[in-house]
């Protein structure tokens, strides 16, 4: 099963036309390339990777910082809003009792206060078109159609977007080295491109291996969400919202 979601993805990224943008960054991010990288990447390992992750060996008292900081984080950049002191009780005691962090975002962008501002006046800027129709083709290999969103603000596009994302890591999850190499060349585009959106030092290095090796040390928890933050930093900061 594993074979046919990486085949699926191929043939995807075969429908797409050529970038006339010649550039390494363009050329390294078509699915293709990233296995070929990937497979550079394992060249260079001297030892098969076995690694616990790094958030494993932390105490518990670290873990609950460290989820404190992830409720906070995901929460304003979703909603553009800081949580209340409430909701943030709440969302980390959904997750010592064992709900993901992906169930923690999908609660933020399906609860009431989501549905609200989806529905009020908020126009997409043409950055944030054009963002999306190349990660579309580049990352989640599908063709951008603009008509759909006429009707839509900048908060239901984010959420699409994010939830289409999902959809790939889901699928790339059959062969967790394809999942990572994707997670790295995403990380390494979105620093060289779209660097002023981004609101750390390690998430703006762009560089693929240090970013390989990251999403290897994680729980593919962190992973996911990463990526869902990173994208909603990017539509805000193109958006000015």
């Amino acid at each position: 099963m594993k074979h046919k979601y990486l085949f699926l993805l191929i043939l995807f990224v075969g429908c797409l036309k050529p970038s006339e943008n010649n550039s390494p960054i363009k050329a390294s991010i078509k699915m293709p390339l990233v296995i070929k990288r990937l497979e550079e990447f394992k060249k260079n390992e001297t030892q098969p990777i076995v690694k616990a992750s790094a958030y494993d060996k932390l105490s518990s008292d670290d873990k609950y910082n460290y989820e404190i900081l992830f409720v906070q984080e995901i929460a304003l950049v979703t909603r553009r809003i800081e949580p209340s002191n409430e909701e943030i009780h709440n969302w980390l005691n959904a997750l010592l009792q064992g709900a993901t962090r992906e169930g923690v975002y999908r609660g933020l962008v399906h609860d009431q206060y989501y549905y609200r501002i989806e529905g009020e006046p908020s126009a997409i800027t043409n950055e944030s078109l054009q963002f999306t129709k190349n990660f579309m083709s580049q990352f989640l290999f599908q063709q951008f159609n603009d008509e759909l969103l006429k009707d839509v603000n900048i908060f239901t596009l984010k959420r699409i977007v994010c939830e289409k994302t999902l959809d790939v890591i889901d699928a790339l999850r059959a062969n967790p080295e394809e999942l990572y190499a994707w997670y790295a060349l995403f990380s390494e585009h979105v620093a060289k491109e779209n660097a002023a959106a981004l609101n750390n030092k390690i998430r703006k290095i762009a560089d693929a291996n240090v970013h390989l090796e990251w999403a290897r040390s994680v729980p593919e928890q962190h992973l996911k969400t990463e990526v869902l933050t990173k994208l909603h930093m990017i539509f805000n900061n193109l958006n000015k919202i």
